[in-house]
């Protein structure tokens, strides 16, 4: 069978449209990985399950004449396994709290399954899953966003240390006055500067602006600085 038949041609281009399209989506949204990473990873899976297909149908000739079949599906679990590399190179931690790139992540793993989809002939369920996550990616986005999903925030106060009891109660209860809800609380103390920095995990939603919450506490007796992350 040649390698460059109408049909394995069909296949690699049609597997770089599928990829391009879940590519283009992430690329709106400023991700490294974008359109041609995702055409591309999608492009290898096509390719690397059409060459192994080919050698598991034709056969490939031994030394001593014999016909040795290859089993295409080892192919698919090598592509799959070797993508994962690839994802977690996507996967990126912002600060204390914050993980960006886990979408994107799945997204390279999705093209590739795609690519293997398409690889194996089943053009109408490699388009379907393009669509399903295409629709996954854009509307519920937009739907998770208007949800008002949760978020996790550090709130970092230097005070000085006689005041750090009142400044505690002070943020205790601006953070409940604001709706937000406390996961952990850190003390670090500097007893050579006599300041204090008290570390508020905060649980809130994702559309709050912080920027309220940091104003109030900076105004507090015995707030040297705010911040938040």
């Amino acid at each position: 069978m040649d390698l460059f038949d109408l049909e394995s041609l069909v296949k690699i281009l049609f597997s770089a449209v599928l990829g391009a399209a879940i590519g283009l989506e992430r690329g709106t949204h400023g991700r490294p990985a974008g359109l041609r990473t995702h055409a591309l990873v999608c492009i290898a899976s096509t390719l690397l399950i059409v060459v192994s297909r080919t050698g598991a149908l034709v056969g490939l000739q031994g030394s001593s004449g014999y016909l040795i079949n290859v089993d295409p599906a080892r192919m698919a679990a090598g592509i799959v396994t070797g993508i994962g590399f690839l994802g977690a190179g996507a996967i990126l931690r912002v600060g204390s709290n914050l993980i960006r790139g886990l979408t994107t992540a799945a997204c390279i793993w999705f093209v590739a399954a795609i690519g293997i989809t398409v690889g194996m002939g089943a053009y109408g369920i490699a388009a379907a899953a393009t669509i399903a996550g295409l629709v996954i990616l854009i509307v519920l986005d937009r739907l998770e966003g208007s949800m008002g999903s949760v978020a996790y925030r550090t709130l970092v106060v230097d005070i000085s240390n006689e005041k750090r009891a009142a400044v505690e109660g002070g943020c205790r209860a601006l953070i409940k006055q604001n709706k937000m809800r406390i996961q952990h609380i850190s003390y670090r103390i500097n007893n050579i500067d006599a300041e204090a920095r008290l570390s508020f995990s905060l649980r809130i939603n994702a559309r709050r602006v912080m920027a309220d919450i940091v104003g109030d506490v900076a105004q507090l007796p015995g707030v040297l600085r705010v911040s938040w992350s």
